[in-house]
């Protein structure tokens, strides 16, 4: 989904993307936020898309 259309519910996981990589971060209600500081290059700033988290498989 496009952040400019819309942005998740506050504080839940989603995947996010900058069109070039992909992590897991929540919406905090002003910006992208992540509890491990990765070297992937997503700013807040860059994000651009989002989706959220597969369903994990049953056991």
């Amino acid at each position: 989904m496009k952040c400019s259309e819309r942005t998740p519910d506050y504080s839940y996981d989603v995947l996010v993307t900058d069109g070039r990589h992909v992590e897991v971060k929540w919406w905090d209600g002003d910006e992208w936020d992540c509890l491990v500081m990765r070297d992937s290059g997503i700013c807040s700033d860059d994000v651009t898309h989002w989706m959220l988290l597969p369903e994990p498989p049953e056991a």
